[in-house]
């Protein structure tokens, strides 16, 4: 999961000039990851049938799976 944090950040950078950013992440009791940076972006991860799936505060959703040896990820963005 940290690997999606981690795209999802380079993802919400199209906007923001290049350089780092500061990402906090916490998971609920629930099991959903919530990251979020002082500039108001948003991400959000959970688990669902062997699935990661995700959605940020730019429209991104993203699947992520695995199908034996192979990790399967689509992301879709709203431009």
């Amino acid at each position: 999961m940290r690997l999606l944090a981690a795209l999802i950040a380079v993802l919400s950078q199209s906007t923001a000039t290049l350089g780092s950013e500061t990402l906090t992440c916490s998971t609920s009791f629930q099991g959903y990851r919530i990251c979020s940076s002082p500039d108001g972006y948003t991400s959000t991860e959970w688990e669902w049938q062997d699935r990661t799936i995700g959605q940020d505060s730019d429209g991104n959703r993203w699947t992520t799976s695995r199908w034996r040896a192979t990790t399967i990820s689509a992301v879709t963005s709203p431009r």
